[in-house]
């Protein structure tokens, strides 16, 4: 994890306790207009709100609360006495700065103003070391952008061309001087020109100038941009030793092990939420499965039973048949066994007669072949005696006809018998 992710975090986990205000504090040396911008930012023509100075002396001793509001954003602007005081009181000065902010409890942002004539002395070099030793380096250096004043009147190319050259001074300086190294994740040091100053138009009318109030307006979106992604800077142990921005950092330091250990905590949290999650999904597609296997399974269920039902309807269909069957041949069994009832023979008699029918044909059939035989011999004799002979095989032509029609006769006779054994 980033420094700048774990600070964003610990940002969140530490929201301001006076939320209704972004509370910026402004340093500078003396004549490079503080009091001016506070005007400049609250957009007071008169200079009624803090007094201005036209000379190098100090006009504000003790910080001076600014509250007010700009694009929708509420601030509290704190203006703090210059160094290079006239009366050499640059400790005691700061020394009041930090006795304020410890009733304050925390600010939120520090601007740092610059006289553009003056370039970065000696002297504001080590100015910006002890605001560095009030508060921890980096905490002075995250929560910093740099505002120079008293701009030319005209900007040219040699205004310009030295802007991006002191743009890039103030930027080597303070990662020099706070010991931040490039390969740091830090913002870029923040750079402003505005021209504070005060104009009268030809009916006498006073204006700010136009460029230097927009120039403020994108400072104050840039500041919210900043504010969001590093905590507010708290002010209860301040002072110009240094001993307290070592506490400060100590406290930091624990607090971010501390932002660590309820990071690791939440990712665990959230990788729990994320397996049992992830279980859950498992257990309503199971769940899905299963109600899709039980409707499956119904759906079978009904076209066993419908197929069931089919099958009992044709079972009671072929049973009605038979038994509609068994009643018919019941009837019938009745009708015949009552007819036979009515013409009831006796056994003996019918195979008495079935016996002498048999021996009938018997007899009838050798008969039936003795005329056959006469026939033939007449045949045959008709050639020796023409008159014996057909006589002859006329008589067993007559006896051959006459047989058979009595054999077949009494054949039937004893198979009529026969049938009616059978069916008695």
């Amino acid at each position: 994890m980033t420094i700048k992710e774990i600070r964003k975090n610990f940002f969140k986990l530490n929201l301001m306790s006076d939320n209704e205000f972004y509370r910026i504090l402004v340093f500078g040396p003396t004549g490079a207009g503080k009091s001016q911008f506070c005007n400049f930012a609250q957009k007071d023509l008169e200079n009624k709100i803090n007094k201005v100075s036209d000379s190098l002396d100090s006009c504000t001793q003790d910080p001076q609360s600014n509250v007010f509001q700009r694009n929708g954003i509420n601030c509290e602007l704190i203006d703090t006495a210059g160094n290079n005081d006239t009366d050499n009181n640059d400790v005691k000065n700061l020394e009041k700065v930090c006795e304020y902010l410890k009733s304050k409890e925390q600010i939120h942002y520090i601007i740092l103003l610059l006289n553009y004539e003056d370039r970065l002395q000696k002297d504001t070099r080590e100015y910006i070391e002890t605001l560095g030793k009030i508060f921890t380096p980096r905490e002075f250096y995250t929560h910093l952008c740099v505002i120079f004043t008293h701009l030319p009147e005209k900007e040219n190319k040699k205004v310009i061309e030295k802007k991006k050259k002191i743009n890039k001074e103030i930027s080597n300086l303070l990662r020099k001087t706070f010991d931040i190294k490039e390969k740091e994740q830090l913002p870029k040091t923040k750079v402003y020109f505005i021209n504070t100053e005060i104009d009268e138009d030809d009916d006498g009318e006073k204006k700010f100038d136009e460029k230097s109030q927009k120039t403020v307006d994108i400072l104050m979106e840039q500041m919210k941009l900043d504010i969001k992604d590093f905590p507010p800077i708290y002010t209860k142990e301040l002072d110009i030793t240094g001993k307290s921005s070592k506490r400060r950092k100590e406290e930091q330091e624990k607090k971010i092990k501390e932002l660590e250990k309820l990071l690791e905590q939440e990712k665990k949290r959230k990788e729990e939420e994320e397996k049992e999650k992830k279980r859950l999904e498992e257990e309503i597609k199971k769940r899905q499965k299963d109600d899709e296997e039980r409707r499956k399974k119904e759906k079978e269920l009904e076209e066993i039973k419908k197929k069931q039902e089919e099958e009992r309807k044709r079972l009671e269909t072929i049973q009605r048949e038979a038994q509609r069957q068994k009643e018919e041949n019941e009837a019938k069994q009745k009708a015949i066994n009552e007819l036979a009832k009515k013409n009831h023979i006796d056994i003996q008699t019918l195979d008495n007669v079935m016996d002498a029918s048999l021996d009938i044909a018997k007899m009838e059939g050798i008969v039936s072949g003795g005329g056959a035989l006469l026939w033939i011999g007449g045949a045959a004799l008709t050639c020796i005696c023409p008159i014996a002979g057909p006589i002859i095989a006329g008589i067993g032509m007559g006896t051959t006809v006459g047989g058979g029609l009595f054999a077949s006769m009494a054949g039937a006779v004893a198979g009529v018998s026969k049938l009616i054994k059978d069916y008695q």
